[in-house]
C-alpha cells in the first residue's frame, strides 16, 4: 500500500505524525483528506490511516482546497491548528482557510529549492 501515496503526499504525511508525536498532546485530532482521483481506486486518506495505524479522521472525497476548509471548520472549529501542505500550495491555502474563520498554523513541506521559503 505505501506504493501507491505520492511523493508529496509522503511528505506532508511525515510532517504531519512529527508534529502530532512532538505536541505530546494524544487529544489532538489528526485530519487527513485527499481525493484518488481518476487513476487510483483508493483515496489518499485512506491509504494514510492504512500508513500512519493511529485513531485519525479521514476524508478521500473532497476534491480541492475549499471543500477541505468546510470539513476542517466542521470538526476544528475556530480553533488553531497546524495546515500541513506543500509549501507551493500554502500561501493560498493559509489564505482560504483564515478568510472561512478557521485559525491555521503553516507547516509547509516538500521544498523543491531554495527560493522556496
Amino acid at each position: 500500500m505505501s506504493s501507491q501515496i505520492g511523493n508529496a503526499s509522503l511528505k506532508r504525511t511525515i510532517e504531519d505524525v512529527r508534529i502530532f508525536k512532538a505536541t505530546n498532546n494524544h487529544n489532538l485530532k489528526m485530519v487527513f483528506t485527499g481525493y484518488a482521483g481518476s487513476s487510483n481506486l483508493i483515496t489518499n486518506a485512506k491509504i494514510v490511516r492504512a500508513l500512519v495505524n493511529q485513531s485519525i479522521i479521514v476524508n478521500g472525497q473532497l476534491k480541492d482546497t475549499r471543500e477541505e476548509a468546510v470539513f476542517a471548520k466542521s470538526i476544528i472549529h475556530d480553533k488553531s491548528f497546524a495546515l500541513v501542505a506543500s509549501v507551493s500550495h500554502i500561501p493560498r491555502a493559509m489564505t482560504l482557510f483564515k478568510n472561512m474563520g478557521i485559525n491555521p498554523i503553516a507547516a509547509p513541506t516538500d521544498f523543491h529549492g531554495k527560493n522556496q521559503a
